[in-house]
This record gives structure tokens, sequence and C-alpha cells, in this order.
């Protein structure tokens, strides 16, 4: 589980995301989303429709947490990590729409 977290830090400087990765753990990350004035329900919503990720709305955590989404990592290989943040860049470009 560590080389997939160390995969996922890597693949988040590698790719310049406006997605912060705030924290790691051993199956998940937390992360910020750039969409000021979206719900983490609705980003998530788009991700999971528009760009084939699933992720948790932080506000699901507790409150005020609809900056954040948490992102499961645990059963994706070393090798998806940088889909993952491709996806999320992807997402950035139309982040108009989200």
């Amino acid at each position: 589980m560590r080389v997939r977290a160390v995969a996922l830090r890597q693949a988040f400087r590698l790719n310049e995301l406006r997605h912060e990765l705030v924290s790691v753990g051993g199956f998940f990350a937390y992360v910020r989303h750039p969409f000021a004035g979206k719900t983490a329900e609705d980003v998530g919503r788009r991700l999971a429709r528009e760009h084939g990720l699933l992720c948790l709305p932080g506000g699901t955590f507790g409150p005020d947490q609809d900056a954040y989404l948490r992102l499961a990592f645990a059963n994706a290989g070393v090798e998806t990590m940088p889909e993952i943040a491709r996806r999320l860049a992807a997402s950035e470009r139309r982040g108009d729409r989200a």
C-alpha cells in the first residue's frame, strides 16, 4: 500500500493539478477540489459521470467539507495512479461545468 501511496503522490506532482492532495492514508486520499462555489457532491457526480472516477464527497465525513473529496486507491495498481491524475486534470479543463 505504501508503494501505491507514493505513486499517487508522484502522479499529483507530475500533472500540475489544481486539485490539491491534502492527505494520503493506506487506502484513501483526501483531495481538495478547485471548483469554488461547487459542492463536493456535484464535483464527485461529474467526475463519475464524465471521467469514470469515483469519489465520496467530503461532506459525508462532517460539516464544512464541501471543498474535499475522498478518493479510494487501495484497489488501483501503481500503474493506474497517473491515469487518476490525468482524469482529474481533464475535469479541470472543463471545470466551468462542474
